[in-house]
């Protein structure tokens, strides 16, 4: 059993996704930039399970 922590490039990764909605001037609404943290956070975390060879393990 190994513990890998990814915690920092998940922030990153949330608020990278979470800025570059917010450029448009005319978003405001939590859901439509937290959607888009959670979509980034979730491409990174399944790239991060194919790396760390989980994929499929329960």
């Amino acid at each position: 059993m190994s513990k890998v922590n990814f915690a920092t490039e998940l922030r990153w990764y949330f608020t990278q996704a979470c800025r570059k909605v917010l450029e448009d001037d005319e978003i405001f609404d939590p859901k439509k930039y937290g959607a888009a943290g959670r979509d980034a956070v979730r491409d990174f975390v399944k790239q991060k399970i194919m790396v760390c060879g989980s994929d499929g393990k329960v």
